[in-house]
């Protein structure tokens, strides 16, 4: 609204301006506000015009020097689930109508609003899981995307979420691609969007707010030292490993730069989780612990199959680092069949009938959707077979899907022996 920035003078204007905050300031990035409201070729003239006088932004970082120079947009916008039109506009800013980018980087909200809805607000973390597989798809250059979990424009991620769900946030902000950015007061616990830092100011209690020492401070720096020690975090590409689809619990991706891979694992349920991972591991694969949020990490090993058997606490966030497998055998499948029947309505809610079979006189736990707290205990008879029939009160979303594993006792580190996964719908008749 202020600057017509069709005009060829506003243009050379604006390049002369900021032309000087890199030769003589120095800075090193621009972050250009409400990038929407531009008319696109503006920003092909900002960053690349061939002007001698006031050549473009790009011509005057290199030409001091700063090759790498940063100039990322704010567009203000996020996806609701299954659509990525948002996505694909931020993109357009990114690539430019010619394949030139007119930004090489743009804040990433709708992951912003992927991580809130999810982590803070208790939606399935599939939804986060789909985020991450259409962000990689959609921006070929998303480790140049700034992500946060709250700015100055919306509220503070802690205006909805708990404390423990921000240490997740910020694990997830770590160990994914983009530039990490920290609202400042967020290692406060700031739970106002501009709240001030110094005594005298708006909502700030009376008292200074610079506390080095505080639980979040030093959560942060945890995290930090976290992506800075491994480089998988900060270059690697992610992969969803488990995410599950019909309530707060289990999301599980792994990151990979060259032989380097990591695994991380949230729970963000208030309940104990467990997650059947179908990650892909070489039978018997070690996984040494790396990082906890609570700094308790035991190490996992693969099954025969190659799948982890993760038992989360709540709210848990942890790390580990895939090793070589080791020589001794990798632990079996205990419990070999697991068949679902047909999912019968009442009217009100689902049942599903659940059968299989195991070794005799086993005692098992039939876990649906990774809730380890409302898991149907069930032994199996002389000849190892074993019936269950699942509470069906969360059966009743059609589109959600569903997953059932059944547990037999600890068979190996971190892990207990599992059966193969059940996944359904449930549809009436």
């Amino acid at each position: 609204d202020d600057l017509n920035t069709e005009d060829p003078r506003g243009r050379s204007a604006l390049r002369e301006s900021y032309a000087y905050w890199i030769r003589e300031v120095g800075v090193d990035a621009f972050r250009v506000d409400t990038a929407f409201y531009v008319p696109q070729d503006f920003y092909a003239d900002f960053l690349f015009s061939k002007d001698r006088a006031n050549p473009g932004i790009d011509r005057v970082a290199r030409g001091t020097g700063k090759n790498g120079f940063l100039v990322f947009g704010e567009g203000f916008g996020i996806d609701a689930r299954g659509s990525n039109a948002v996505s694909r506009q931020i993109e357009s800013y990114m690539t430019g109508p010619r394949g030139q980018p007119l930004m090489n980087g743009m804040l990433n909200f709708p992951l912003y609003g992927a991580l809130n809805h999810v982590i803070a607000r208790g939606k399935p973390p599939s939804e986060l899981g789909e985020r991450i597989a259409s962000m990689m798809k959609i921006h070929p250059r998303a480790h140049w995307m700034p992500t946060f979990l709250d700015n100055h424009d919306v509220d503070r991620f802690l205006a909805a979420g708990s404390t423990a769900a921000l240490k997740q946030g910020l694990l997830a902000l770590m160990t994914l691609p983009g530039i990490p950015v920290i609202y400042y007061g967020t290692e406060q616990g700031f739970n106002v969007p501009r709240a001030a830092m110094f005594k005298a100011g708006y909502h700030s209690g009376g008292f200074d707010r610079f506390d080095r020492d505080s639980e979040l401070y030093r959560h942060i720096q945890a995290v930090s030292a976290l992506r800075r020690a491994n480089r998988a975090l900060s270059r690697g590409m992610p992969r969803i490993l488990y995410a599950n689809d019909a309530q707060p619990g289990a999301l599980v991706w792994e990151m990979r730069h060259g032989s380097d891979r990591l695994v991380v694992a949230l729970n963000t349920s208030e309940r104990e989780s467990f997650a059947a991972v179908p990650a892909g591991l070489a039978p018997g694969a070690w996984l040494a612990g790396l990082y906890a949020i609570d700094g308790q990490v035991p190490d996992q090993q693969a099954d025969r199959a190659g799948r982890l058997a993760l038992v989360l606490p709540p709210r848990a966030g942890r790390v580990w680092r895939v090793k070589s497998a080791l020589a001794t055998e990798a632990p079996a499948v205990r419990t070999s069949v697991l068949k679902a029947g047909p999912v019968q309505f009442d009217g009100r809610a689902g049942v599903a009938h659940l059968s299989g079979h195991a070794m005799p006189n086993t005692a098992l736990r039939v876990v649906l959707d990774g809730d380890l707290a409302r898991a149907s205990l069930v032994r199996a008879d002389a000849a190892g077979r074993w019936r269950t029939m699942l509470d069906g009160a969360s059966l009743v979303d059609p589109s959600q899907r569903h997953d059932v594993v059944a547990l037999t006792p600890d068979s190996g580190p971190g892990s207990p022996g599992m059966s193969n996964t059940v996944s359904f719908h449930a549809r009436p008749a």
